[in-house]
């Protein structure tokens, strides 16, 4: 497929969703098309998230991954904001916070290209909710937050490219901190 806005239109003719997606850092996207989401979860094994209904704010710079990852976190059953860069994050949170309706978790890209990254904006984020529950992706191993997160605020971390276990487990650890 060569996007995923190609592949959601493939399916929305055929009445599927995507249930699974693996993203990789280059932008490459292996989608794994289930037959329906009673099935997969049936076949799978799915766990129920751990807080119904809870929030989730994406923070990454790439259209591509936003898409994916939001749907990957619909399937899994939670509610979904998504974000391009820092500024607009802090936004979306700190008006989530005064509307009563508080995101549950924080995903953020470590890095983005020419703006602040979750390295940066975690601290902003901690000023405002000192109880955030964030979680760090990148594909950049090797980066001292990947491999000690919460020596920086983060709750939990996600390595690009991940799979949707990968994902439902860093959600369910940050959600328990």
């Amino acid at each position: 497929m060569k996007s995923l806005a190609t592949a959601h239109d493939r399916l929305d003719l055929s009445g599927d969703t995507i249930h699974n997606a693996d993203v990789y850092e280059d932008g490459d996207v292996f989608i794994n098309q289930d037959m329906g989401r009673q099935q997969v979860a049936r076949e799978k094994g799915a766990r129920v998230p751990i807080m119904a209904k809870t929030r989730i704010l994406i923070m990454d710079d790439e259209e591509l991954i936003l898409d994916v990852v939001s749907s990957m976190l619909e399937y899994l059953g939670y509610e979904v904001e998504l974000s391009k860069n820092g500024q607009e994050a802090l936004e979306k949170y700190q008006a989530s916070m005064q509307a009563g309706t508080p995101i549950g978790v924080v995903i953020m890209d470590l890095t983005i290209p020419g703006g602040r990254g979750g390295k940066d904006v975690i601290k902003d984020l901690m000023a405002l909710d000192p109880k955030v529950r964030a979680i760090v992706s990148s594909g950049y191993s090797n980066d001292p937050i990947m491999a000690n997160c919460t020596e920086y605020g983060f709750k939990g971390v996600v390595n690009k490219p991940f799979k949707m276990d990968d994902l439902r487990d860093a959600l369910e650890q940050a959600l328990k901190a």
